[in-house]
């Protein structure tokens, strides 16, 4: 149900993994799989009470959950009394520390991905190391989801 209407109701929702040296790519990406379907059920708690509830750095006085995905997965094709309408993203929301968005438009034209970094906490050239890591590691997916494990 809550995948099928349509809101603004959709909350930040921290994920815990299992991670192990050694750990297959591939069991890493089953394990975000099954993570992220069980933590579905609970994407409208209030992020604010997240905040409040969560001890240590991880919520606390900063409230902030660190690095985080935004998977945003809608139909674009708008369209205005017969009219075509494009969408454009100018703003994701505040970034309280690292964030990669990716778009998929289900326009066939692939994924759209941004990353972006607090100013507070990433110097202008940090962010771009850690875009050069990314791009890296989207390089070498394929190849990550046959190896037999992460090497550091």
């Amino acid at each position: 149900m809550l995948r099928r209407v349509p809101t603004m109701l959709t909350n930040v929702v921290p994920l815990r993994f299992e991670m192990e040296p050694g750990i297959a790519f591939a069991a890493v990406v089953a394990q975000a799989a099954q993570r992220l379907e069980e933590a579905v059920e609970h994407q409208r708690y209030p992020q604010e009470r997240l905040v409040r509830e969560l001890p240590g750095p991880v919520g606390g006085a900063a409230g902030r959950f660190g690095p985080d995905i935004n998977i945003m997965s809608f139909n674009y094709r708008l369209g205005y009394a017969g009219h075509p309408a494009a969408v454009r993203t100018l703003c994701s929301g505040p970034v309280d520390d690292l964030t990669v968005n990716v778009y998929d438009r289900m326009d066939g034209q692939g994924l759209d991905v941004a990353l972006d970094g607090n100013a507070e906490l990433y110097a202008p050239e940090r962010l771009a190391a850690h875009v050069d890591d990314f791009v890296a590691l989207l390089s070498r997916v394929t190849h990550l989801l046959e190896a037999p494990s992460i090497t550091s």
